[in-house]
């Protein structure tokens, strides 16, 4: 997952991206300022669920942002 932004002035606003995954994760938390990268995060994993990202801008109020995914690969019961 990744950040976009709607205009590249309003992506160079961004300082950090605190993504907050679902409760079954070990790391419900993770956080980059890996802007160069579009504050990527990289997991390996299935099924669906909401992600919550608290994007911190400067000088500005922060951003909530959440995506539902349902992602391919889910094991059949």
């Amino acid at each position: 997952m990744w950040l976009e932004a709607y205009t590249e002035h309003n992506f160079n606003e961004c300082e950090k991206v605190i993504y907050r995954l679902h409760e079954s994760f070990s790391h419900q938390v993770i956080a980059t300022e890996a802007k160069n990268n579009q504050f990527e995060l990289w997991l390996n994993l299935w099924g669906e669920f909401t992600i919550i990202a608290y994007v911190k801008r400067k000088d500005k109020e922060p951003l909530w942002l959440t995506r539902y995914l349902d992602l391919p690969g889910r094991p059949s019961d």
